[in-house]
């Protein structure tokens, strides 16, 4: 294989455009003289002078024909580069005891500090820049022998083969080789360069040698890594399928063996909301890598300003947790501040940043400040319980909802309540509530408007009921023909025999997280099992469209008898029914364990989420302040008319905006039997702070003037947990597939072990074009040509 080459000083493309120039300006002089002579000596004598001149500049580009001849065949040697933050590390001068890769003592040690771990990796591969000190790089020498491909890696760019010594003779840039990421899938890394084609190999050249061999095993691995694999699968596990392979990996390590000092902010939890009347807790878990008895400092501002501080003393533990507490009510208040006026909020989005101060230098500062978000809630959660026999379960509940500081409660409960004056005066107070706990029995002595304002509060406006109902004898009522369009159940008019009862989730509710009472599906299930089962039971069946979320079942045959907890969706809001009311008893012997819990869940997930922003024409809601690179965004609104009727079947854009900028957008479908409601989904969305608001046909812009945000966040960075080398690891993965580790700083001596996989040889020469005697013979012909030329015409 033949290639062209330019080894001059200055750069080819300079040397051509300046020979390209004085060509044309020598033709443009000679012309001055030839253009009164015939042709075609006029215009020969220019093109000869300015074509000599031209080669004779662009001999300073030093053009050079390379030739490589293969003797033999060549083994295949993959070398994978760990490109991934840490790699980016610059270490202290810790360990003087390596040489350096030159064979010198520790002399150049002190150099090599103030340069990153790729830089050095950099260093030894493609060598180093031509000055004084310049040296060639292990990589040209290895390719004299083998077959050899260049792959760098990081989780979030993902493998890239950035050098093949057959498709391209010239070495790659350093300066296009960075680290980046926030993790390290070594183990990954090392699996994608066991199969026989690299990674993007086409990305390089479309050359016929290089394809020739792509499908050639690979001879060895050369992995250069600190070793901190942190995401995936384990380097031990990838070695286990290297050695069943036969295939050696030769790992070179580098960075120093302890953890260097550093201090940093690796996760940060808390509520994804905060009431205003309630407090925000959390904790911070921190990298502390710092000699034990160093002061340092932990603050979380919340627009600029300090809201948290508390200082800290190292106990060197490597990971610490410390618990916040701040007052929800100072967030909210200041986060209210900062948005326009002319809307109605029910959240505010609060943006809050921790941070690590220390005055003693780290080896990293990158790690010591971490952003995070939540929305401040403005409006408590509405819920009416209504019970006119006040029963114990419906008192229970009650104390439930009203421990919890979401929630605002309006009770009615006792013998003396008629349902039908505790119930709301008008239909707007109804829909100001957003959950309704009540018992069939009260329910059913509402009157016909009543029962119909209960349901349109259920389809409008999305708002969730509970009832509850029992065993209980229950006379006839002229209004059951309403409240049956909104159970999930019918009534059965045989009774259900109740043998060794106990409880079971169906699979909907272990998919579902309003029923999740333990840690894991196992631990829930059995927590469900060994719930006190209820002794009176309405007998009822499915209604079509409902489905059951627990079961009564008989233990002996372990078949279910009938459900017990049934649910549908009614319009845009969810009906859920008790066939028992006697959840209180799951306190026996453990409190408010599981009973509060799970009614706090069953409410939240039951009522409609309350849209974050809203005007008189629109409301608008994103869901969550936070989501991840991974997770899809629901976009809801809701849009009225000027009379503030449901505004249907209307044209709606969900426009998405990335840090002011026009992103993308959305249409939004009208969601079904709702009037006036509109969803879509989308995403996942690359990290960054998004803002979005609506577009409708035939609605002015300053109609819809609200808008909502949500941040997509980066994933936990895993990268700058762990500094040192994981040396022992690298040995082990290298001793179980036969290869052998070192230190970067020895890394030549692989140079000698991999002899053994020498199956050929690149002999290489080069041909000087710019000093060649083709070259100076065609210019000295040029200028006699003209020389002749210009007797003959008579121009000397």
């Amino acid at each position: 294989m033949t290639t062209l080459r330019f080894s001059g000083v200055w750069p080819w493309w300079l040397i051509l455009i300046l020979g390209i120039l004085g060509a044309i300006g020598i033709a443009r002089w000679v012309w001055r003289e030839s253009r009164h002579v015939s042709n075609p000596t006029r215009w020969l004598l220019p093109t000869l002078r300015a074509t000599a001149f031209f080669l004779i500049l662009f001999m300073l580009a030093g053009p050079t024909l390379y030739h490589q001849r293969i003797e033999g065949q060549l083994s295949r040697i993959r070398i994978l580069l760990d490109t991934s933050a840490s790699m980016g590390t610059v270490d202290d001068d810790g360990d003087k005891t390596r040489d350096d890769f030159s064979g010198n003592n520790a002399k150049s040690n002190s150099q090599h500090r103030s340069e990153s771990r790729l830089a050095r990796v950099l260093n030894w591969l493609i060598g180093v820049d031509k000055t004084a000190e310049s040296k060639e790089g292990w990589l040209k020498s290895l390719s004299q022998y083998h077959q050899v491909d260049l792959i760098t890696s990081s989780k979030e760019s993902g493998e890239a083969l950035r050098w093949d010594s057959r498709a391209n003779g010239l070495l790659p840039k350093k300066e296009s080789i960075v680290e980046r990421g926030q993790s390290s899938p070594l183990g990954e890394f090392l699996m994608s360069a066991l199969s026989k084609n690299a990674p993007a190999a086409n990305a390089i050249s479309n050359d016929s040698s290089s394809s020739d061999q792509d499908g050639e095993a690979v001879a060895a691995v050369i992995l250069i890594s600190d070793g901190q694999s942190n995401i995936g699968m384990s380097i031990a596990d990838a070695a286990q399928q290297y050695a069943s392979e036969k295939t050696p990996i030769f790992a070179i390590g580098i960075g120093n063996a302890k953890e260097p000092e550093d201090l940093g902010i690796v996760t940060v939890e808390h509520s994804q909301r905060v009431y205003r009347a309630d407090r925000l807790r959390g904790s911070v878990t921190l990298k502390e890598r710092l000699t034990a008895g160093t002061p340092y400092r932990l603050a979380i501002m919340h627009l600029d300003n300090l809201v948290f501080s508390k200082a800290l003393t190292s106990l060197d533990s490597g990971a610490r947790r410390i618990e916040f507490d701040i007052p929800g009510e100072q967030l909210v208040d200041r986060a209210k501040e900062t948005l326009p006026a002319g809307s109605e909020y029910s959240t505010v989005p609060i943006d809050l940043k921790f941070s690590v101060e220390c005055e003693k230098p780290e080896i990293s500062l990158k790690n010591n400040a971490l952003a995070s978000s939540l929305w401040g809630v403005n409006r408590k959660n509405k819920v009416l319980i209504m019970d006119r026999r006040g029963g114990w379960e419906l008192r229970y509940i009650k104390n439930a909802m009203e421990r919890d500081s979401a929630w605002e409660s309006t009770v009615a409960i006792g013998r003396s309540i008629e349902a039908q004056e505790s119930f709301p005066k008008t239909r707007v107070e109804l829909f100001e509530h957003d959950l309704i706990v009540t018992t069939l029995d009260t329910a059913r002595e509402l009157t016909e408007e009543q029962q119909k304002w209960l349901a349109d509060f259920v389809s409008i406006i999305g708002g969730g009921l509970v009832i509850l109902d029992s065993k209980r004898e229950r006379g006839t009522s002229p209004n059951d023909s309403h409240l049956s369009t909104l159970l999930p159940v019918t009534m059965l008019n045989q009774p259900t025999e109740i043998s060794n009862p106990a409880l079971r989730l169906t699979q909907s509710a272990k998919n579902q997280a309003a029923f999740q009472l333990g840690a894991s599906e196992s631990s829930n299930d059995a927590t469900w099992s060994q719930l006190p089962a209820p002794k009176s039971v309405r007998s009822v069946e499915l209604a079509p469209g409902a489905e059951a979320m627990v079961e009564l079942m008989n233990t002996t045959n372990n078949k279910a008898m009938q459900p017990l907890v049934a649910t549908k969706l009614f319009g845009q809001g969810r009906v859920i029914y008790f066939a028992a009311d006697e959840t209180w008893r799951w306190r026996m012997n453990v409190a408010d364990l599981y009973h509060q819990r799970f009614w706090n869940q069953i409410a939240t997930w039951c009522m409609r989420a309350p849209f974050a922003v809203s005007d008189a024409f629109a409301s608008l809601d994103s869901g969550a302040r936070l989501y991840s690179t991974s997770s899809s965004i629901t976009v809801r609104a809701k849009l009225k008319q000027n009379d503030s009727q449901p505004l249907e079947n209307a044209s709606v854009q969900a426009i998405v905006e990335r840090d002011g900028q026009r992103f993308a957008s959305f249409p939004l479908a009208p969601e079904v039997e709702a009037r006036g409601f509109y969803r879509t989904t989308f995403g996942p969305l690359p990290q960054g702070s998004y803002r979005v608001r609506l577009e409708a046909a035939g609605i002015p812009s300053d109609a819809l003037n609200l808008s909502t945000q949500f941040i997509v966040q980066p994933p936990v960075d895993l990268e700058m947990q762990y500094l040192a080398c994981n040396a022992e690891t690298l040995r082990q993965a290298a001793t179980l597939t036969g290869g052998e580790f070192t230190f970067l700083e020895s890394a030549n001596s692989i140079t000698d072990k991999l002899k053994q996989f020498r199956l050929g040889k690149i002999v290489e020469s080069q041909t000087l074009l710019w000093q060649s005697y083709p070259w100076f013979a065609t210019i000295i012909g040029l200028l006699a040509a003209e020389w002749y030329l210009r007797k003959r015409a008579g121009l000397i």
